[in-house]
């Protein structure tokens, strides 16, 4: 069994590095996680449901676990690879946005390999290490148990050592020379197969002569990745993923795959708007706060202000780090200023413990790509924030927008922003540009102040501009065009962005489709309008389809009923994950260091409930009244959840960790406890890869589903509470099913 426990580990591994591989493609957008869960988990189970229907009939059951090896020990770096590659082959310039048709299909091209192939693993396992007359005693679920246990060490080992280990490539061989030699371990045994360890030996010295070309390998598919731009520096974080790349004289540094600042020549005209117009409205700034991107001339601005202090804050320190070795970034230059303090802690929780006042609080991003940029841009943060202005301070802010034409989507992101805005503070005015810039406060005088009233303020503070003269000034704030915006958006409905529904990242994905792929954002753009109807048809279809099926074939009422159990303990699951993924993200924003942990914390709930499963004599005759009670479980929890909304409540802080992993815990648990009870009931006289086959598949499909369609519609449309609340639905009908399918005999039981 501790060779199925080194493939749990691998698996769980190559995801996790494929995963953040993947987000920086697709510019760290947390929503995609639940995309490329369900691109992992669709090619998984389709490969076990094949495996599933082949292993059993094959009599060489230790070539076909080789040749699963093999594919998956050479696909896992050539997959990494891929990631890098696939978006210049396509034509996409650094930086460059995704639309969703692209996400999907780049996403299940770089799983392909290493997904099928762990899967086909999984498969083959289950016939050699089960007896075909231990399916129905707990062989099943004992496999899966140390399959388990195995993904739960790889995620650890990927949260504690793969965040900043270097080049993910040799991590990847790496893991590949571990499989091998434990192949070859396992075939030892096996004197009619030993032919095989050559193979294995063959396989292990080519990949020892892969190795010394390693790092060549891994700064030529880095160089093809940003291309034509030349790599400076690369880094991981805990928080994001760092690269720093010139063109010419001109510098630019990446987050995650998007363009953070540039540099030595950056766009003076946005700065100088932002970083002294906001200043301009208040009648005399002596506190100044930015939060984030402040290095790449925001800050610059803000000193020429005649401001007594600068308090920036910066979630990554790494990004200070790799700017300090260029001269002409001005890092140097711009923190040799007395005035200037910076602070490298998160801003959500700087702003709950600080005790500071400001006059002015300037939100130096200018996209809500991400979960992490999303959170200063929520309707909680503007309450925090607010908490910390002075007596007519003012908050400033900038969003994507237009100065000639707004379509729904720039105005739905704009009215979920300001919305926010608008419930913590009283007054507010907007700056149309391409950047549109608002300024909210409780001071009424920030709607009357007039362009002359601004130019006359940067006059005399003695402020040096370049390009904010009387006329330019009067044209940005110029009545007319402010009145045409709040038209535009006066009648756009539209949702108040919110931690718990974080409305304005999926808009931010609506407009990247716009660009890209019409007919996904028509899609999506449809699902915006409908998500509410669009869910209770589905859970009534599924329930419909359940219910006829049962009865035209009764005498597979049993295995329908587990199986659609399973999928949608599969989809639960899933949702349940990606609800405390991104909540985690929300309250902590180090999701990039945390998920291996949070991974090996679901995975644990698995285990152990699985191998309890395995390991129980008592409940050889109850298992279906387990599988019930498993079932109402997970109602009561979406009920309590969805009612409650305590999901979105959980504080950010030790307390609040230990209740994400709790949760995590909880479905993990339930999901293994299902998958073992289901074993027993289901496999009968099937043969055990074939009937673990069908269980793995339907848990995989149904997590599958929920990747999709909790990270793009359940969770920014819904809201976690309304996610909840759709789980609790959802279960209700596999509740009714595995009840009409089970709970008949087992009252002719007790009536005997």
């Amino acid at each position: 069994m501790w060779f199925v426990a080194i493939v749990g580990a691998s698996g769980i591994i190559a995801q996790v590095v494929l995963v953040r591989e993947l987000l920086v493609s697709f510019h760290g957008n947390e929503l995609t996680i639940g995309i490329q869960f369900g691109a992992w988990m669709l090619l998984e189970a389709l490969a076990v449901f094949a495996a599933g229907r082949f292993v059993d009939r094959h009599k060489e059951k230790y070539s076909l676990l080789l040749a699963a090896q093999l594919v998956f020990v050479f696909g896992f770096p050539a997959s990494i690879v891929g990631v890098r590659v696939f978006k210049p082959l396509l034509g996409f310039m650094p930086g460059q946005g995704l639309g969703l048709g692209a996400v999907i299909a780049s996403s299940l091209a770089v799983f392909a390999l290493a997904a099928t192939s762990h899967a086909a693993l999984f498969g083959i396992a289950c016939s050699i290490f089960c007896p075909a007359g231990d399916a129905q005693t707990g062989g099943i679920g004992r496999v899966y148990s140390w399959e388990t246990i195995g993904t739960v060490a790889g995620g650890l080992f990927s949260a504690l050592v793969l965040t900043t280990a270097g080049e993910p490539l040799m991590v990847a061989v790496c893991v590949g020379l571990v499989n091998l030699l434990a192949t070859m371990f396992l075939l030892r045994r096996v004197n009619s197969l030993a032919r095989f360890g050559l193979v294995c030996a063959a396989g292990v010295l080519s990949l020892a002569a892969i190795t010394a070309n390693v790092p060549a390998i891994g700064k030529a598919s880095l160089n093809r990745e940003f291309a034509p731009l030349e790599i400076l520096e690369y880094r991981n974080s805990v928080y994001a993923n760092i690269v720093l790349a010139q063109h010419g004289d001109q510098k630019t540094l990446f987050y995650n795959g998007a363009p953070l600042l540039t540099f030595p020549h950056p766009d003076i005209g946005s700065f100088e708007e932002f970083g002294i117009i906001p200043l301009a409205f208040h009648p005399g700034p002596r506190k100044v706060l930015v939060l984030e991107n402040g290095m790449g001339g925001l800050i610059q601005q803000v000193l020429k202000n005649p401001v007594e202090r600068v308090d920036y804050l910066e979630l990554d320190a790494q990004v200070q780090e790799v700017l300090k070795g260029y001269p002409d970034s001005s890092v140097a230059e711009v923190r040799s200023d007395p005035r200037l303090r910076v602070i490298y802690q998160d801003s959500r929780t700087y702003l709950a413990k600080a005790r500071e006042s400001y006059d002015v609080i300037l939100i130096g991003l200018t996209h809500t790509s991400d979960l992490v940029s999303n959170r200063l841009f929520t309707e909680e943060f503007f309450l925090q924030a607010a908490g910390r202005l002075a007596d007519n301070g003012i908050i400033a802010f900038r969003f994507p927008s237009s100065r000639t034409y707004l379509s729904p989507a720039l105005e739905r992101l704009g009215k979920s922003i300001t919305g926010a805005a608008s419930r913590a503070l009283q007054y507010s005015r907007v700056i149309p540009g391409e950047n549109a810039i608002v300024l909210v406060s409780n001071a009424p005088y920030i709607r009357t102040l007039s362009p002359a009233d601004v130019s006359r303020r940067i006059r005399e503070r003695g402020i040096t501009v370049a390009v904010l003269v009387p006329s330019y000034i009067s044209f940005l704030l110029d009545k007319g065009r402010q009145d045409w915006y709040l038209r535009q958006t006066g009648t756009m409905p539209a949702f108040a962005n919110r931690d718990a529904r974080p409305v304005a990242v999926f808009e931010t994905f609506l407009l990247w489709n716009r660009q890209m792929q019409t007919i996904f954002y028509k899609v999506l753009d449809g699902l915006l309008r409908m998500a509410v109807f669009f869910i209770v048809v589905c859970i009534l279809s599924a329930a419909a389809f359940v219910h006829v099926f049962q009865t035209a074939r009764p005498r597979n009422s049993k295995n329908i009923a587990l199986d659609y159990g399973i999928l949608t303990t599969g989809f639960g699951g899933m949702l349940l994950e990606l609800l405390c993924v991104f909540g985690f993200q929300v309250k902590f924003g180090y999701l990039y260091l945390a998920v291996g942990i949070l991974i090996a914390v679901f995975m644990t709930g698995v285990g152990c409930a699985s191998l309890a499963v395995a390991r129980s004599r008592y409940l050889a005759g109850l298992s279906a009244q387990a599988f019930l009670c498993v079932e109402a479980a997970f109602i009561v929890f979406g009920l309590a959840a969805g009612v409650s909304g305590f999901l979105s409540r959980i504080p950010a802080s030790a307390v609040g960790f230990f209740v994400f992993a709790l949760i995590l815990f909880f479905c993990g648990a339930c999901i293994g406890a299902e998958f073992g009870l289901a074993a027993h009931l289901r496999a009968g006289k099937s043969l055990p890869a074939k009937a673990s086959a069908a269980l793995y598949a339907a848990d995989l499909a149904g997590g599958c589903l929920a990747g999709l369609l909790g990270s793009l519609v359940l969770v920014p449309l819904l809201g976690f509470a309304g996610c909840a609340l759709s789980l609790a639905g959802l279960k209700v009908t596999s509740f009714a099913a595995v009840w009409r399918a089970f709970v008949p005999p087992l009252k002719i039981r007790q009536n005997n």
